[in-house]
């Protein structure tokens, strides 16, 4: 019953956010003690969040598409509902493909359209092993892709199975990921879209070896 909660939520809240995420919502840069940094697509910082939709002028009454449209605020709330239901989601799923594993940092979370990318900047440790997992709300992005490069010659070190859709999961259980250098190595993370458009998250999980 617990595992199965963050799923349940995950769809009740997926059933709103088409209409409310059709900008996408930036996403802050952030760098985490665990050694983790989240931008855009392109590794670059995000611009700021808007701070609220255009307020129209003129004495006319909004006709009924304007006011059924979400302001910024709300279409943020909505986005931060689901990314926390896909977060919550991500770690029931991690019992399964990550055992024993235990979250490095936050999560990152971006809207995609079809075929779109998100990277964020992970420091892999020596002497630990590694899962990640991307997941997306039902209805949204069908099949998804997890790629890890390593900086800064951008050398792929690893991809979720092309089988994977949603949830996509590189280093799946006993083929965990175990960087073999001695010393902390930056790698990037690349989420994309193979098929769908909508919100994702991405998470690492980690263990000593």
């Amino acid at each position: 019953m617990r595992k199965s909660l963050p799923l349940a939520v995950l769809l009740v809240v997926a059933a709103f956010v088409p209409a409310a995420c059709s900008k996408t919502p930036a996403v802050p840069s952030v760098t985490l003690d665990a050694g983790l940094a989240f931008g855009g697509p392109d590794g670059s910082a995000p611009g700021p969040t808007p701070s609220g939709a255009p307020v129209a002028s003129g004495s006319a009454a909004p006709s009924a598409s304007a006011s059924a449209a979400p302001s910024g605020s709300a279409a943020n709330l909505l986005a931060a509902g689901v990314d926390a239901a896909l977060d919550a989601a991500i770690v029931a799923q991690a019992t399964k493909d990550a055992p024993g594993m235990t979250a490095e940092g936050a999560a990152g979370h971006e809207t995609l359209q079809p075929n779109g990318h998100f990277g964020m900047v992970v420091t892999l440790q020596p002497g630990k092993c590694y899962t990640i997992i991307a997941m997306s709300p039902p209805l949204q992005v069908s099949e998804l892709d997890v790629h890890l490069f390593m900086l800064p010659l951008n050398l792929e070190s690893g991809h979720s199975p092309p089988t994977d859709k949603n949830p996509a999961v590189l280093g799946k259980g006993a083929a965990k990921t175990c960087p073999i250098s001695p010393i902390p190595v930056p790698y990037k993370v690349d989420v994309s879209a193979r098929k769908g458009a909508g919100r994702i998250a991405v998470a690492v999980f980690s263990k000593s070896k």
